[in-house]
């Protein structure tokens, strides 16, 4: 598939350095990116779901189990 982007300026030339040390073609690096940026937003529908359940339902641990682990904590290992 052709993509046709609009890249700003700075950014356009920031890629063709990092193009030229790498000895990549402009598009390599692209594609890097833009692979890279669909992995980091991939769950980003889990986090959101995840976010509204714990938004509505009271997520504290229960106090036994709070001081439990408090102490646990600052104990030395």
């Amino acid at each position: 598939m052709e993509t046709s982007l609009f890249i700003e300026t700075e950014i356009s030339k920031d890629v063709e350095q990092i193009a030229r040390r790498r000895e990549v073609p402009v598009e390599t690096i692209y594609i890097i990116a833009i692979k890279e940026f669909v992995k980091n937003h991939k769950n980003d529908n889990i986090l959101n779901s995840l976010n509204r359940v714990y938004s509505e339902t009271n997520s504290e641990l229960d106090k036994d189990i709070g001081l439990a682990q408090s102490s646990i904590l600052s104990e030395e290992w």
